[in-house]
């Protein structure tokens, strides 16, 4: 687990607050080259009364080599499980669809050998 075991309560982050001052605090944090995902809390206080807000992943992989990446995703608690299902359903359509693009392009180098073969007899 990458739970940050030290990390300050609301409690603490709250009782150190200004007026109108807010501050995220580190959960979790994951990190394989090129992503990196954390969970974060932000503790406020809107000028009135203190607020807490409920915890929500983000995920950064702007450090992916090549094309235009996005700099973070935030997926709401609200989301968490339908992200995941996304996710999950995604990676393994990707697979499938992967698997079945190195067969085609076997079976395309297949009728190439064979069309060569037949243009030398």
């Amino acid at each position: 687990m990458t739970i940050i075991v030290n990390a300050p309560t609301s409690e603490q982050v709250l009782a150190k607050l200004d007026e109108d001052g807010g501050e995220s605090t580190i959960l979790a944090e994951v990190e394989r080259a090129p992503f990196k995902a954390q969970i974060s809390r932000y503790d406020g206080h809107d000028g009135e009364e203190f607020f807490t807000d409920l915890p929500r992943i983000e995920i950064d992989c702007s450090d992916q080599d090549g094309g235009e990446m996005f700099v973070d995703l935030t997926i709401l608690p609200d989301y968490v499980e339908t992200f995941a299902e996304v996710v999950n359903e995604i990676v393994s359509d990707y697979r499938a669809i992967g698997s079945r693009c190195k067969l085609l392009a076997r079976n395309e180098s297949e009728i190439r050998t064979s069309a060569d073969y037949r243009e030398s007899l």
